[in-house]
């Protein structure tokens, strides 16, 4: 009797120790692992846009993404749209974010890109105003720029101008004589490309430059961006091993673009650069952020680890990039804060990044906003 009521304390001793363990175990999970409450009173001129992960679940699951945005100097967010992919799952949107207040009105525009069936693609927009913390949209999400083709046609980058009215894009086309890719910077008014006229073509839009890119001449445009007084379009162009950041006359196009730096190859990957008022900086200026990855030994570009530099335009040419800090997707808002993906101060292991977590940085601190991607900020 003694053995049994012995081994009958044992079974419910250690039942009571993997309960506790298993108590102590969950108590340490977050009980919360969400976005935060739609509903924020202190929402009133959110300045960054980002998106989450929102694949549905159940027996018909389906990939599908939300867009939110968020006011970086309290943390308050709103989810905007849904938006589903029955194509399958994305890794970038290409998303752009650009908003303006009209007699005291806060009116916000974000744009995405996304394939749909067979070889189509578009590029849509969503716009909306913020009323006492609560997002409100202003009509339907609309599709504004579609091609059949995505084999001869496709768009690399976007970015709103700073009233949101004009759209600045890369697009490659399939040239004439094959292998020939002809590659052009281009800007559209999104209103031309609504209602009974929506949507336009990918090669619709005004040409700022263009070129040629072939097997003897390797030319490549990468992330044109808006300059934040709507007057300049800043891109990189990389030609063989050179690689320039450029800026041409947003309005009047015709002069040839200006090199402001040329960055050697044995510095890095120069993959982004994005345009804000550096008022967090050192004066009331116009900067750059610009984007560096690294190359692993065989030469090849490690995906997803980068650092932060930015530039005094008003320097230029007699310019140097000063390294801010570690991350991708930089954009300004408009107190000259770079919001950005967030990889630390300095990068810790280069061949495994996060591209999850949104930082903000203003020269000195770097804070942690949540976790989103493609981080979007409104001012640049």
């Amino acid at each position: 009797m003694k053995v049994r009521l012995f081994k009958w304390l044992l079974t419910v001793t250690a039942f009571l120790c993997m309960a506790l363990v298993a108590t102590s175990v969950s108590a340490k999970k977050p009980t919360d692992t969400g976005p935060k409450n739609d509903s924020c009173t202190g929402l009133e001129t959110p300045d960054v846009a980002f998106w989450r992960d929102s694949r549905t679940s159940g027996k018909n699951r389906m990939a599908q993404v939300s867009i939110y945005v968020a006011q970086s100097d309290n943390g308050c967010e709103a989810k905007l749209i849904d938006i589903p992919l029955p194509e399958g799952p994305i890794n970038e949107l290409k998303l752009a974010f650009s908003s303006v207040v009209d007699n005291g009105e806060f009116l916000g525009r974000v744009i995405w890109f996304r394939e749909m069936a067979d070889d189509a693609r578009g590029v849509w927009k969503y716009d909306f105003t913020v009323n006492n913390g609560t997002v409100h949209g202003v009509g339907e999400e609309e599709m504004f720029l579609k091609t059949e083709s995505y084999r001869n046609q496709g768009i690399s980058y976007l970015d709103l101008s700073p009233d949101r009215q004009f759209l600045v894009y890369g697009l490659w086309e399939n040239g004439d004589p094959y292998p020939d890719n002809i590659i052009s910077i281009r800007t559209i008014i999104i209103a031309d490309c609504l209602g009974t006229s929506s949507p336009c073509a990918f090669d619709d839009g005004t040409e700022v430059y263009t070129n040629v890119d072939t097997p003897d001449t390797s030319v490549a445009f990468r992330s044109p961006v808006w300059g934040p007084l709507g007057e300049r379009i800043y891109f990189i162009e990389s030609e063989n091993d050179a690689v320039d950041i450029m800026w041409v006359n947003a309005t009047n196009p015709s002069p040839a673009p200006e090199s402001l730096i040329t960055i050697g190859k044995d510095i890095g990957f120069v993959r982004e650069v994005s345009s804000g008022i550096g008022y967090g900086l050192d004066g009331d200026t116009e900067y750059l952020a610009v984007t560096i990855g690294i190359y692993d030994w065989k030469g090849m570009v490690i995906h997803g680890c980068r650092e932060i530099f930015t530039l005094d335009v008003d320097g230029c040419p007699n310019c140097d990039l000063q390294h801010e800090t570690a991350g991708t997707h930089p954009s300004w808002n408009r107190v000259g804060k770079l919001i950005h993906t967030s990889q630390g101060l300095e990068l810790k292991n280069p061949t495994n990044c996060a591209v999850n977590t949104i930082g903000t940085w203003d020269g000195r601190n770097l804070e942690t906003l949540g976790k989103g991607y493609e981080p979007e900020a409104a001012g640049g």
